[in-house]
């Protein structure tokens, strides 16, 4: 796990691991900032050391209440209303998910990157206020 860095905001969610909840942090990663070469989602948990290889494309759903990412043999559920605005209840698409030591990090499309920027620079405004 990196944890808190330069450029990551930590979301208040839920992450739920084949349906239980684990112990976890969720970061929006910005581009340009601790290592990032695009803005993605890091999920963060020992408990997230699920890939046999470094990623692949997989399926990510909208679930009304966040994303649900399905990695074969394991669904990962986030439960945060601010990623409910990146994907939307019942829209599905396929992106790269990747393994990073202590857990997973989902480096969305460009429609959905644009929208977890301004995810993002919303909570970074409402944290400067």
């Amino acid at each position: 796990m990196t944890g808190p860095g330069e450029g990551k905001m930590l979301l208040c969610s839920k992450v739920l691991l084949e349906g239980k909840e684990i112990k976890s942090d969720v970061y929006i990663h910005k581009k340009g900032f601790s290592g990032a070469t695009v803005t993605h989602l890091d999920i963060e948990s020992p408990s997230l050391n699920i890939m046999n290889s470094k990623g692949g494309f997989f399926e990510i759903a909208g679930t009304g209440s966040g994303i649900e990412i399905l990695i074969p043999q394991n669904k990962v559920r986030v439960e945060c209303s601010a990623l409910a605005s990146v994907l939307a209840q019942g829209k599905r698409t396929r992106t790269w998910v990747g393994q990073k030591q202590d857990g997973i990090y989902v480096g969305f499309r460009r429609e959905e990157m644009l929208k977890l920027d301004a995810v993002a620079e919303n909570l970074r405004r409402m944290r400067d206020v």
